[in-house]
Parts: structure tokens; sequence; C-alpha cells
């Protein structure tokens, strides 16, 4: 039997008293007393129903996580990183195991007021009436005389970690409480509470190194953001930690301070770009060197923007808002440009508007507003391209402008000077396809019609695939048909689609796709033809 001194309180409220103790006890025995009245994830819909109606819900708590479980037994199992366990956990109890049945015994739960005790003299001192409480508790037959009302996680992970023996702090909800009142409690300290706002977290997790912020690489991340909006520089004062206090929006910053590019978007773009890839604390630059270098290549950026106010990047009008994807992803592709070449981070801003207007980049020169984008919603498929083309598009402008074909950043980006090609191949005796009949023809434009038997070889076997990085090609449809009709196997890396035995006894056959560059609305469709 456990014998556990508590502090005993009243709480007395709407004509009611509610007994209350408080004290420490053994995660391994609050496990071994308590009961979690959880539901089972496997419970019919009918029966939780029934529960309900007929007053019977007696699993209220939801299922226990394992993976979350098992967390808090490995950090608290980690005896060379120190944490304890000082929060404490909510119980109650449960009257009815403390009744006798014909089958078992009743549990235990039997405060008993502490009198007197010895100090260290011998004298006694008299305690009586001062809320010092024994509080026999143990379990019979299986029955248990605790609940679980705040705490499973931790009791259950606590309880067969390393530190099972050490004392959790705990808080016993007893005399004026019905079952009906600790499953409420349950529900207002659980369901109904109200976590902390997203920033708040996250910048007490930086503070305390814990979450997303644990590792020195995350710990340099939240570093260099907190550095770029105290310190002089483009963003002082202008990256938004406050959930509750709005952010400036102006042409200077455009959308390099708005929506995800708070403390938690900046730091994420920042690990995930730069810091991750360093192996040492001591191989990784200073987080002041690259605050003040992304604060010096934004300003470079908008000086050398011909026009701001129209800018995808700067602008502040709704009409014509900045995009999101796009100052995400050249930001994301400055990272990765200045973790290969870090002597970059001693750039002053001048040398900046220099590096972003040699021939190959001319920034100068580029139309940000990008004129063929309408104002209109991407799906998700859509976004998904478009970060996609912006991505590939900021990687060559850093790392290899020359690729970017003497285009302008916009031109690029619509899809101009894109193409894919038309791959046909014989077969073998044997009906195998002889991949060194490959030969190739360049799609750039629709309406092109295709002999894939020109030289006299019989090749029928085709694919569409290679697409030049500024194009994305969808799935080929059936050009005969009305409706959609899909043709599957032909924009794939492994040859397989036969033309001549899926078309039998026809020698030309008209079909379609889609291509997309950077946002739906370049989208285009290929209407191609193959003979053979």
């Amino acid at each position: 039997m456990a014998v556990v001194p508590c502090i005993r309180s009243v709480i007395k409220h709407g004509g009611k008293e509610f007994v209350l103790y408080s004290g420490f006890m053994e995660s391994k025995n609050i496990f071994r007393l308590s009961t979690i009245p959880k539901f089972q994830m496997t419970k019919p819909h009918l029966k939780i129903a029934e529960d309900l109606r007929d007053g019977k819900l007696t699993e209220w708590q939801r299922p226990l996580l394992e993976k979350k479980v098992k967390d808090i037994i490995k950090l608290y199992s980690n005896l060379s990183d120190v944490k304890i366990m000082p929060n404490g956990v909510l119980l109650g109890v449960d009257t009815s195991s403390l009744q006798p049945t014909p089958n078992s015994n009743p549990a235990v739960f039997d405060p008993k007021n502490i009198v007197s005790e010895k100090n260290p003299t011998g004298e006694r001192k008299i305690l009586e009436g001062k809320g010092f409480y024994n509080i026999e508790i143990e379990s019979n037959d299986g029955r248990k005389p605790l609940i679980v009302l705040d705490g499973q996680h931790r009791i259950t992970g606590m309880a067969q970690s390393k530190q099972k023996n050490q004392p959790v702090p705990f808080v016993i909800c007893h005399e004026g409480f019905s079952d009906n009142d600790l499953a409420e409690i349950f529900t207002h300290v659980t369901t109904e509470a109200t976590p902390m706002n997203e920033l708040h977290k996250a910048w007490m997790q930086y503070s305390f190194k814990l979450g997303k912020f644990k590792s020195w690489q995350q710990q340099k991340s939240g570093k260099t953001v907190v550095l770029m909006c105290t310190e002089s520089g483009h963003f002082k004062g202008e990256i938004k930690f406050n959930d509750t206090v709005s952010i400036n929006h102006d042409e200077n910053r455009g959308g390099f301070n708005q929506g995800k590019f708070t403390l938690i978007g900046w730091s994420n773009i920042i690990y995930n770009n730069f810091y991750k890839s360093f192996n040492t604390a001591a191989t990784a630059p200073e987080p002041s060197h690259l605050a003040n270098t992304i604060s010096n290549f934004v300003i470079a950026l908008n000086a050398v923007d011909k026009n701001t106010k129209k800018s995808k990047f700067f602008t502040t009008s709704n009409s014509n808002k900045y995009h999101a994807t796009l100052c995400t992803s050249i930001i994301q592709e400055l990272l990765k440009f200045l973790r290969k070449n870090t002597p970059l981070l001693a750039n002053t801003i001048e040398q900046w508007e220099a590096f972003l207007q040699v021939p190959h980049r001319q920034w100068n020169n580029v139309h940000t507003d990008l004129p063929y984008v309408l104002p209109i919603g991407q799906s998700a498929g859509d976004l998904k391209t478009s970060a996609k083309i912006a991505d590939k598009c900021f990687e060559l402008f850093f790392n290899n402008p020359k690729k970017l074909s003497s285009m302008r950043v916009h031109q690029w980006l619509k899809g101009d000077s894109g193409h894919f090609y038309v791959y046909a191949y014989q077969k073998k005796a044997n009906g195998n396809i002889d991949l060194t009949s490959e030969k190739r023809w360049n799609i750039t434009a629709t309406n092109q019609t295709v002999d894939i038997t020109d030289d006299g070889k019989m090749r029928t076997v085709i694919r569409f695939g290679s697409p030049s990085d500024n194009w994305v090609i969808a799935r080929v449809h059936d050009a005969d048909f009305v409706d959609e009709t899909p043709i599957p196997g032909i924009n794939v890396k492994k040859p397989k689609f036969d033309i001549a035995a899926e078309y039998r006894g026809k020698t030309e056959k008209k079909m379609y796709l889609s291509r997309q560059s950077y946002h739906s609305s370049s989208k285009k469709r290929i209407d191609i033809t193959i003979n053979w």
C-alpha cells in the first residue's frame, strides 16, 4: 500500500465544497494506481452514440498516442540530457472502485489527518487543522482508485522510463466531484484548452532550445531571424514575432516580410536551405553575417527592380499582389547559393546590385510584373508546378544564368523556348524493345506532325518526355474524343507504349497534352499527330 503525504485544500463555489489534495508520487505508482478512461480507436460510431444517449459514456479520454509515449520514454531515459518532469498531472477518485462487490475487494483511498510530527530536535510540532494528510492508496483485484484526467501520456511514458522512481507532482480531485464533473474537467483542461499562439510558441521554443529550435543549426537559423529583426538593416522591426500585432507592408520589403515570412517561416527556410548542410558549428557562418547578407540582397533586389509598384516581389497592391511562391523561391535559392559560396556573405549592397545586373541575369531588364500572369486562383497542383518552375529558374539565375537561354527571367518563367521530345523505338524479334534504336523529335509548339518511321525503320514504341526546365507536361489525351480521354503509358521514362498495336489498322493518331510553366495562366495545349 502506498502512503502519500499531501496538502488538503477546499474550494467553495456555487454553494458546494470541492476537496483537493496535492503532493508528489513516483510516476510508476501513479500509473499502477490509476485508470485512464480512454476509448478505443476501433469503437463503433453506433456504440459511442448509444453511450451518449443512455448516459453511459465512461470512456471519454482520447486514445493513447503510442508515438507520443515512446518519445517521452526516450526523452526521460536519456541520462546524458538532463530532463525532469516538474509539471503536475490532474487526477480524480473513482468512487465506484471504493465499494465492495460480490466478486472483488474495494480499492483504497483513505486520507488521514496528520495531527503532529517530530521536528529535528525531537519536539513535536502540532499540525492539526493545517491541512497536512497522509493518504493510504491501493488497488485491489484489478480495481484502481484513481483516474487520470490530464497527463495520460506523461504518466504512461514516465512510468516506463529510467525516471519511473522520480516524484511527479499531482492534484487529486476528491470530495464534491461527481463522475460527470471529472469528465467535464477533462474536457476543459484538454479539448477546450487554449493553446499557445503559433509565434509565441516559436519564440518560447527558440528561447529554451526546444522543438524546432533544439539543434545548433536550428538555433543559428532562429538567431539569424532575431538579428534581422533587431539589428540595423532592411528588416529591423519588420518581421512578425507577435501573432496579434500586424506588420508593415511596403514596397521596400514587398512580400519578404508578409505571409509565412515570420519568425517561423524565415527560420525554417534558413535552416532547410543553409545551416542544415553544415556539419559543425565551427564551420558554419555566423548568423550576423547571414542576417546582414539577406538584408543587403533584398535591398539590392529592390533597387535594381525597375517597377516595384507592379513587381510580383514588391508590390503592395491587392489587385496585383506579390507572389509568395516567387519570394520564397528566390530566397531559398540565394541561401543554397551562399552555402556553396560563403565569401559572398561579405558582399555590400553595391556588389549585390552589380551581381544582379551582369549580362546573363539583367534583373534591371526583367519585367517583374510578369505581364502574362492573370489574377486568377490556382489549384494545389498548379501551385506545386509553379513552385517547381520557380525553384529551377532561380537555381539557374544564381548558379548558371547562361542556361536561361539568353532570356530574361520573366520570359523563362512564361515558358518561352521550352520544349519536350517524342521518342520512338523499334522492337526486337523476341518482342523486347530495342533501346539502341531510339530516335527523338523536338516538340516546341502545337500542331506538329511526327513521322516515327521517316528513315524507313519500323519504330512503333513511343514515349513523350525530357521537357525543358521551364516546362512541365501533363498526361496525354486522345484527340478523337470530345471528353478528356487519357492515353496512359506515353509520358513515362521507360518506353512501353506500342502505338501500332494499340491502334491496329491505322497509320496516324492525333493526341494532345498541356504544358505549364510558372502560373496556371501559362498553360498551353499542345496538339501533335503521330504517323507510322
